[in-house]
């Protein structure tokens, strides 16, 4: 059947709502979102986005203005869609089981307002299976014939906009006519287009690409925390191990988190379990990415420096989740679980060169940021994030802050190509080499 999708309905205004609305309105289409968040709506309302990335805003200002994309807290009853495309989060609950009440509602939401021969798409992450076993069964029970689609998101949070151009969109279904329905929409932004045979294919998809990611990065962890134990620099180590070496390509350490990374696997393992297959690999990898910032925060409370010290004075650097590409989403952050670690009988200050103060002012301890590391005097600095400011501040710069005896702890080395008279006086330390802090 031909068809001429021209109307499309986002649920969820989130970071993977927002940024593909506004890039299918861009592209032409007339775009309606869905957004029961009232803070995200007002900031639309402002002709903003409520997260941080560079030249979003411009966009939305102008979709809104020619009026391709608007938005409410609701679909109408009375509305033209052809296409519906859910993108609710998928949030563990408090035992560590993925959530489905959003996916359920949103789903429900949709079969009221569906017609005849619509297209839904399912882009949120989820469990395998849920695709076929709980938003077809929703759909099925309006009576309808419609065509649904698994299409997953992939894109870099900070750089979305440019990578939904560029990545190619996985699109799985159950028959080619559908396939081809999704390929026609989406080559409205891109024309890199991966069609695959089933829904749980592109369901399994997203849940590898990000669980890869988070296996290897534990990988790096896990060298730093040998490296560590035997005094040795693990960035010296993982460089020149694979330098010019084809069939090493080992993951720097650091602080990995963020919406993705710190639920993806665990939704994978998940999935997997009830198939009564266990994932030994990528549970441990879990467990290790989430154990560094107590196992860093422990070793830096126990350092030769805080020991001498009644009321250590400590500023905590890059709060976001990461700092490039430049962010300010606190969601699944590792700097915020060193922070609550670190609580305690400390003079604690914060800065970030991206996160908003109010924000952050929820944590009822100083805030410093935006623009420049405050002056002051700090026993310990720890750097959280790998934001390209600190790289061009400067070690020398950031060392001024330091008292006589205090130590820069930076967990994305960010200062590797700095001249070594301050790593030598025992006064700066990154990931993997912790040796001489004690």
């Amino acid at each position: 059947m031909e068809t001429n999708d021209k109307e499309i309905c986002i649920v969820g205004l989130g970071y993977v709502g927002l940024t593909l609305a506004v890039s299918l309105a861009y592209s032409g289409l007339k775009v309606f979102g869905v957004e029961v968040n009232e803070e995200i709506l007002e900031s639309l309302k402002n002709k903003k986005a409520h997260f941080s990335e560079i030249g979003l805003n411009e966009i939305i200002e102008k979709v809104i203005e020619d009026g391709s994309f608007s938005f409410d807290s609701a679909i109408s009853t009375n509305n033209s869609f052809d296409v519906f495309i859910i993108t609710v989060g998928t949030p563990l609950d408090e035992k560590g089981t993925p959530r489905m009440d959003m996916i359920i509602n949103a789903t429900n939401e949709v079969a009221e307002m569906m017609k005849e021969d619509s297209l839904i798409i399912l882009r949120s992450t989820v469990q395998i299976g849920t695709t076929r076993d709980i938003v077809r069964p929703i759909l099925q029970k309006t009576g309808y014939k419609f065509d649904l689609a698994m299409c997953p998101e992939r894109t870099l949070e900070g750089n979305a906009i440019e990578e939904l151009s560029r990545i190619p969109q996985i699109i799985g279904s159950d028959s080619i006519n559908t396939s081809s329905r999704c390929s026609k929409l989406f080559n409205k932004i891109t024309n890199q287009i991966n069609i695959v045979s089933s829904w749980e294919t592109a369901e399994i998809i997203k849940l590898s690409d990000n669980t890869f990611r988070d296996v290897s990065f534990a990988f790096g962890n896990e060298i730093s925390r040998v490296c560590n134990a035997f005094d040795v620099d693990c960035y010296e180590v993982i460089e020149n191990g694979k330098a010019n070496y084809p069939r090493t390509n080992i993951a720097k350490p650091g602080l990995v988190g963020g919406p993705c990374l710190e639920k993806d696997p665990h939704i994978y393992s998940y999935s997997a379990k009830k198939k009564g297959i266990d994932m030994p690999i990528t549970l441990s990898s879990r467990k290790i990415n989430e154990n560094q910032p107590k196992e860093v925060c422990d070793a830096l409370l126990n350092s030769r420096v805080l020991r001498k010290v009644s009321n250590p004075k400590i500023l905590l650097c890059g709060l976001a989740f990461k700092g490039q590409p430049e962010t300010d989403d606190l969601r699944g952050s590792m700097g915020i679980r060193f922070l609550e670690c670190i609580k305690g009988n400390y003079e604690i200050h914060l800065f970030d060169y991206v996160v908003d103060p109010s924000t952050l002012s929820k944590f009822g301890i100083v805030f410093e940021g935006f623009n420049e590391i405050p002056e002051n005097t700090f026993n310990l600095i720890v750097i959280l994030n790998n934001h390209i400011n600190f790289k061009n501040l400067g070690l020398q710069n950031l060392s001024r802050n330091l008292d006589d005896n205090g130590i820069i702890f930076d967990f994305w080395n960010n200062f590797e190509s700095e001249p070594k008279k301050i790593k030598e006086d025992k006064k700066y330390f990154h990931l993997g080499n912790l040796g001489g802090i004690l």
